[in-house]
């Protein structure tokens, strides 16, 4: 059973927005005055805006959201939002890290600050690390690294039959480049 949603409002936004700690966000209810651009235009410069659930837009790897306050604002990254506003700023050289991998599970439980470094530990972990073949300028698949390190010809003639470079075919002999299990 989940626990109840707690919200507490952004910082540098409050009295603006507030996010959960399960990573939704919102808008308060709010005076808004709008400016008049030509005397008599006849619609009140005072607006009502309603409390609503903002747009999360999942086009990215990581949920955004778009907050402004006063003409000026940003898009940024719930999970950052969440941390923000539930735990506080993050140490120096730190990060918003997913404890299970997903970067749409944005509850409070899931995130922590954590260096670059335990970042790149987790996505080891969570099988999400872009090294090998599922690195987008990957030329070779795995398969062919091992093909190649059990090949006892020369790297020149290596290289030709696999339509790399001989340095490609070079690094992989000295296991320098695209080590595998």
């Amino acid at each position: 059973m989940d626990s109840p949603e707690k919200w507490r409002d952004i910082p540098g936004y409050e009295g603006y927005y507030q996010v959960s700690d399960h990573g939704r966000v919102k808008a308060r209810a709010r005076v808004v005055h709008k400016r008049i651009t030509k005397p008599g235009q006849g619609s009140s410069p005072v607006q009502l805006w309603k409390e609503r659930m903002m747009k999360i837009s999942p086009k990215s790897q990581y949920n955004k959201v778009t907050l402004s306050r006063d003409g000026k604002g940003g898009t940024y990254n719930v999970n950052v939002l969440v941390l923000l506003a539930f735990v506080g700023n993050p140490p120096p050289r730190c990060q918003a890290l997913h404890n299970d991998g997903n970067p749409h599970n944005n509850y409070l439980s899931n995130l922590r600050w954590g260096t670059c470094r335990d970042n790149q530990l987790d996505r080891k972990l969570h099988g999400t690390a872009l090294d090998g073949e599922k690195h987008p300028n990957a030329k070779l698949t795995d398969a062919q690294v091992q093909s190649i390190l059990s090949d006892h010809r020369g790297p020149a003639a290596i290289a030709r039959d696999y339509q790399v470079t001989t340095q490609c075919v070079s690094q992989i002999l000295l296991r320098k480049s695209r080590r595998t299990t």
